[in-house]
């Protein structure tokens, strides 16, 4: 369905109103007047009063909830650990130039344990009361950093074999493949299985696309450095398909009234195609044959702002993150018979959520909004309204809602070391970061209306 914001009565879309003006301000904006401005932002800078600036990040970023039901079990813990140490063992420590005179194999070598080390002291650190997707993220990491390193150290040594470092490429994804063919399995309510079951489905989906270009054998690959790759990306298969595992074992086993929810699953993302396909297409008027694609800036907005002002900047920013995500990963669509329900629900759900912020964010930028902050005092009050909008998400009872104060709470990260560390930014920072206390705020105000809209499709 085209959404078509009629300009003067005429039917037009806002797009064709602005090709038709672009076309008839031709003239005018060549002589300097006229179309949509070429004028910096920045060419008359607003002034912003720094003072108190080392107060307005003071209340601190509520913990990241745990929206997973289950922990992971200890021994899988340790047994990530333990095995990040025997990957490391055969190289030796510290690498010399005598021992690798590569410069190149030899920091590739160096960067992934270091990396792998310091991945594992991360699990280990999170480990107790920690929400489980960072543990496992961390253990995951840790295992696919070391398996790089040594995948390369075992390919510059004749009596080494690549090979042998991790599962074969059948084996890891074979491992993989039986994970995803077990899910979703059951669980409390269909909106509780989404939240449990998407992360091993979304591993076993990303693995699914880098069949595509991961080598039959690490042996095969084309030099050592690609060689250490390809066995970063089986031993990452191998211990995620380990974690999805005990992830579905424990969940499964803790259940008192188990219930299938799978078609419940399907039949949601058939409800929710045609809404979802409608939104995407609203983003471009209607008018694309790729309404997953990245929209035009200019033409969302109404209003004639600079290519650098600041809530242009921050759209289009916003616009690179989510497109690049929603390019690939699954949502429904019509016609689209998604092999991983619960993945493709909650990237559904994060859409839908993401595209309500847009426009919240386009109707202040509309309504006469720069999304600059005049100073401290701005930034403090943007600030406590992100963590009042992430933190009543993380308070919810609905698993969807806490998964999204789960993956927006990291963000402050950012815009706060900006403020903290600064007694004078510099303005474009300063807008960058006030920016993202706004597009944190707006996804999570959007947040429980996506999470209604999924949960009415499941029937919950």
């Amino acid at each position: 369905m085209t959404d078509r914001r009629s300009f003067g009565g005429d039917g037009l879309t806002r797009r064709d109103a602005l090709r038709v003006g672009g076309v008839a301000a031709l003239g005018a904006s060549l002589s300097g007047c006229g179309g949509r401005t070429r004028r910096s932002y920045w060419d008359d800078p607003p002034s912003f009063d720094a003072t108190g600036l080392d107060d307005a990040t003071d209340e601190p970023v509520p913990d990241r909830p745990d929206p997973m039901p289950v922990r992971l079990p200890d021994e899988r813990v340790a047994a990530l650990s333990d095995r990040v140490g025997t990957l490391l063992a055969p190289i030796p420590d510290p690498l010399t130039p005598e021992t690798v005179p590569n410069g190149a194999i030899r920091t590739e070598i160096v960067e992934a344990r270091d990396g792998a080390r310091e991945a594992r002291r991360r699990m280990r650190t999170l480990r107790g009361d920690a929400p489980t997707l960072s543990v496992v993220e961390a253990g995951v990491d840790a295992c696919a950093r070391a398996a790089r390193a040594a995948g390369c150290w075992a390919a510059i040594h004749a009596d080494r074999d690549p090979d042998a470092v991790t599962l074969s490429r059948s084996a890891a994804l074979g491992r993989m493949d039986d994970l995803g063919n077990a899910l979703p399995d059951a669980a409390t309510d269909p909106h509780a299985g989404v939240v449990a079951y998407a992360p091993p489905e979304r591993w076993a989906d990303v693995t699914r696309r880098r069949r595509l270009v991961t080598p039959e054998a690490p042996s095969t690959a084309a030099n050592p450095l690609r060689a250490g790759r390809a066995t970063c990306d089986l031993e990452r298969t191998r211990a995620q398909a380990a974690v999805g595992t005990d992830l579905r074992e424990r969940y499964v086993a803790s259940l008192s009234d188990p219930v299938a929810v799978a078609e419940s699953m399907r039949a949601a993302l058939s409800a929710l195609a045609p809404r979802v396909e409608d939104r995407f297409r609203a983003m471009h008027e209607g008018e694309t044959e790729r309404p997953q694609s990245y929209p035009d800036v200019d033409a969302y907005l109404s209003r004639d702002v600079p290519r650098d002002h600041p809530g242009r900047r921050l759209l289009s920013n916003a616009f690179g993150d989510f497109f690049d995500f929603a390019r690939f990963a699954p949502v429904a669509w019509p016609s689209f018979d998604s092999p991983h329900p619960a993945w493709t629900l909650r990237a559904t759900h994060r859409s839908l959520a993401t595209l309500t912020a847009f426009d919240a964010i386009r109707a202040r930028i509309d309504d006469g909004d720069d999304l600059f902050p005049a100073d401290a005092a701005a930034v403090a009050d943007a600030r406590e309204a992100a963590l009042s909008a992430v933190r009543a998400l993380a308070e919810s009872g609905a698993p969807l809602d806490r998964w999204t104060a789960w993956r927006l709470t990291p963000a402050f990260s950012s815009p706060d070391e900006t403020f903290a560390t600064e007694t004078d930014p510099d303005r474009r920072a300063v807008a960058e970061a006030f920016g993202e206390y706004v597009r944190i705020e707006a996804v999570a105000r959007a947040t429980p209306d996506a999470t209604a809209t999924v949960v009415d499709a499941l029937g919950d």
